[in-house]
């Protein structure tokens, strides 16, 4: 049984996410950078028994992501990148 909002709210968020890597490897581009395109692992199943471990699964790469972006500002930061600081969104 669907829950109601859980398709949109999921559509949503995965439209946004899909966003801060292009903006970022569009900045990268600009600046003369070189992507490296890693591969990019789908969860490990592909049911959820209930609508909590979606949302707790959704909230732990929400996480990652978070901390993955702290990293890159800290390495900016290291670096005196205040051009690259200045894109990242936190």
């Amino acid at each position: 049984m669907a829950l109601p909002g859980f398709h949109k709210f999921f559509k949503t968020q995965s439209e946004e996410e899909k966003e801060h890597p292009e903006k970022l490897m569009k900045y990268q581009n600009k600046r003369g950078g070189r992507i490296i395109l890693q591969e990019v692992k789908k969860p490990d199943r592909d049911a959820w028994g209930t609508g909590l471990e979606a949302m707790q699964f959704a909230l732990q790469l929400e996480k990652n992501v978070n901390q993955a972006l702290l990293d890159l500002h800290k390495l900016c930061s290291a670096h005196n990148d205040v051009q690259a600081i200045s894109h990242l969104t936190l």
